[in-house]
């Protein structure tokens, strides 16, 4: 059976407690809209038009609109003329308010920047299953996700930047080809941190200054892929202690203090990376390594470089450079 979600548009260039919520007739509010619009059978999607932020005047109340379930989620989308078209919707916390302080189980948001929440968390998901399919946060001196009370959720194709600290997450989360970069006026104290157990960090690029480190893992069976770690400051890409089965895998690693660093380790896989101009490319003290085949000293920087070092151009600016073992594509 086919299910699709309700379709519920919002234009917040519009006066707020306006509209019906169709494409022609927009509520001009997200609030009003989910106080307002029934839960959709299979969930709902509120469309968000791009062009002007929905400047929140209060915290958002996620409850009003029904209880959500895997079977009734909500999404929270951007859009230009057409749901799903790739606009890209904004929510504003004016300098206060978070998008997310409480509840809000089963949400995702898709196409969306997320900003301007002063000191507060731009998501503070302690709740159900939340995920960010390409979506940019910014402007805060807290997190722009902490999660550090949600278990399982997917972060993927998200931008973090000008933030006090970029992820804080709790156990078997998806992080996956997300960039990170001190681009504004507030550096990150740490991109990721993983306070338990299990997930996935893959396909990450991190383009850093200053003291802010990359990766903070938590305790168990953290798997790191595919990553891309740049830094021009003295901070340390991977770090963590006393934790157990790791695999870091097939990552490219250039001008941190410490590339991968640990304590007391056991049943570890350090494998296919490669570090150019590190201090330390892997310090610690290993109970049992399991593999550490195939890690390479570089006598050159592995990342192209290749047009500006933006959002948009990573894919180009972090491009594999012929040397060593790695190859361009």
């Amino acid at each position: 059976m086919s299910s699709a979600l309700t379709e519920v548009y919002v234009d917040p260039s519009i006066d707020a407690d306006t509209g019906t919520g169709t494409v022609g007739d927009p509520y001009g509010d997200l609030q009003h809209a989910m106080d307002t619009a029934s839960l959709g059978t299979d969930g709902t999607r509120f469309n968000i038009k791009a062009g002007t932020s929905e400047v929140l005047t209060a915290a958002l109340d996620w409850s009003t609109h029904g209880t959500l379930t895997t079977q009734q989620p909500m999404v929270i989308q951007g859009y230009t003329a057409a749901a799903g078209d790739g606009g890209i919707g904004v929510i504003d916390g004016d300098a206060t308010y978070a998008v997310i302080s409480a509840g809000a189980n089963y949400v995702a948001f898709r196409d969306m920047h997320l900003t301007n929440t002063g000191s507060e968390d731009i998501v503070d998901a302690s709740s159900t299953s939340p995920a960010f399919f390409n979506v940019e946060f910014s402007d805060s001196t807290g997190y722009g996700i902490e999660a550090v009370n949600a278990v399982s959720g997917l972060i993927d194709s998200c931008y973090f930047h000008d933030l006090g600290n970029g992820i804080r997450a709790k156990s078997s989360w998806d992080i996956t080809n997300c960039h990170f970069a001190n681009d504004g006026t507030t550096d990150m104290g740490t991109c990721i941190t993983i306070t338990y157990y299990n997930g996935t960090i893959e396909g990450c690029t991190f383009s850093v200054d200053g003291t802010t480190d990359a990766i903070a893992m938590g305790r168990d069976a953290m798997r790191i892929n595919a990553c891309s770690f740049l830094t021009t400051g003295t901070g340390d890409a991977i770090t963590g202690t006393n934790y157990h089965n790791q695999r870091i895998s097939n990552c490219l690693f250039e001008g941190w203090n410490k590339g991968i660093e640990d304590i007391d380790t056991v049943f570890t896989y350090y494998y296919n990376n490669s570090f150019y101009d590190c201090t330390t490319n892997i310090a610690g003290s290993y109970v049992d390594m399991m593999d550490d085949s195939g890690n390479e000293q570089l006598d050159g920087s592995p990342f192209a470089k290749s047009g500006a070092d933006t959002f948009a151009n990573r894919a180009a600016y972090f491009a594999p450079n012929n040397v060593g073992l790695v190859r361009a594509a």
